[in-house]
């Protein structure tokens, strides 16, 4: 019994401290810079497939066809999608990078386009607060320079999703 018991309890502890380094790791590479996907939270609903992409196709939105490389538009397109059954929820902001302020400024609305349409191939406008609101359809978001000789510096942008 009191074998059993040793046994038992150090199949548990030898579980939390492999649980321990698991959460460890992933908190550092989550804040390690250089990355493109910075995580804070948790995630307790189902999250988005997401795919990107330069160039938009013309046809309506659908999620088997993955955008391929145009370099003479330099559209870049970030499609979402979801599996069956599955109903993610999430507002999108598109932000000049390296800041905290929404795309509501005039100067970043004269450096890049923004364009969402949703699943239903519909184009969506962004909320009072410049944000897209993502339903369980999907959607592809589309990003380019207002002007073709414009800097690369100039169009980087931030996309931030907040999920619901």
């Amino acid at each position: 019994m009191k074998t059993r018991q040793v046994c038992q309890a150090s199949i548990r502890s030898t579980l939390t401290t492999l649980c321990a380094s698991a959460t460890l790791c992933a908190c550092a590479t989550a804040w390690a810079d250089g990355g493109t996907i910075r995580f804070v939270g948790a995630l307790v609903a189902p999250t988005f497939d997401i795919a990107m992409g330069h160039s938009a196709t013309g046809a309506s939105v659908t999620m088997e066809r993955r955008q391929d490389y145009d370099g003479l538009r330099g559209f870049t397109t970030i499609a979402f999608s979801s599996e069956a059954r599955v109903a993610p929820r999430a507002n999108l902001s598109v932000l000049p990078a390296n800041s905290r302020v929404a795309q509501g400024s005039s100067v970043w609305r004269q450096r890049i386009r923004v364009r969402f349409i949703n699943g239903a191939g519909r184009r969506v406008s962004p909320d009072a607060a410049g944000r897209y609101f993502i339903g369980a359809s999907g959607g592809i978001l589309t990003l380019a320079p207002r002007y073709a000789a414009q800097t690369a510096d100039a169009s980087h942008a931030t996309v931030l999703m907040d999920y619901r």
